[in-house]
């Protein structure tokens, strides 16, 4: 949410998620802290990949013994992080993915079919199901081909059996 600082100006909180003690991330969070979050991580694992590959160009060009071992070793370190930064924004997606099967299951699509979609289906499936279940507006006059009744009940009861003769 934008706080108005100055006239004219905003300013949007740009803070990361962060798991709390357990590891775990909150059920719920802002859209844009969402977002946030998930590019921040994908920064992190394509600055740790490009890392990766430059230590394994390190480590075929070394030398000597000592320079080997120091680059292999640096080469592990960084290939643990990269897994565990791979492993934090999987976990992110898939909370996203399960949060969207429920809302799919919660408004009576089978959960069997659920089970199987992709996050590409999920996100196109919870944009038609908000979109679809919208009923639209009754405008009246749809259907009927008698026209309105009108008159006392002793009338209106002549014209129906003059009707049915």
């Amino acid at each position: 949410m934008p706080d108005v600082t100055i006239e004219g100006q905003t300013h949007v909180e740009d803070t990361e998620i962060k798991p709390d003690a357990a590891g775990k991330y909150p059920d719920t969070v802002p859209w844009n802290k969402y977002v946030s979050t998930k590019e921040t991580i994908s920064r992190k694992l394509d600055a740790e990949r490009i890392k990766v590959t430059g230590l394994e160009e390190k480590l075929k060009n070394a030398v000597n013994p000592e320079e080997f071992t120091k680059n292999k070793k640096e080469l592990d370190d960084t290939k643990a992080n990269l897994q565990k930064v791979s492993d934090e924004l999987k976990g992110i997606k898939e909370q996203s993915a399960s949060e969207k099967r429920e809302i799919l299951t919660k408004r009576g699509v089978p959960e069997d079919k659920v089970k199987g979609m992709s996050e590409d289906a999920l996100n196109a499936a919870v944009i038609v199901l908000a979109h679809a279940s919208k009923p639209g507006p009754d405008l009246g006059g749809g259907g009927g081909g008698a026209p309105q009744l009108k008159g006392s009940p002793i009338e209106l009861a002549r014209q129906a059996y003059a009707i049915k003769r």
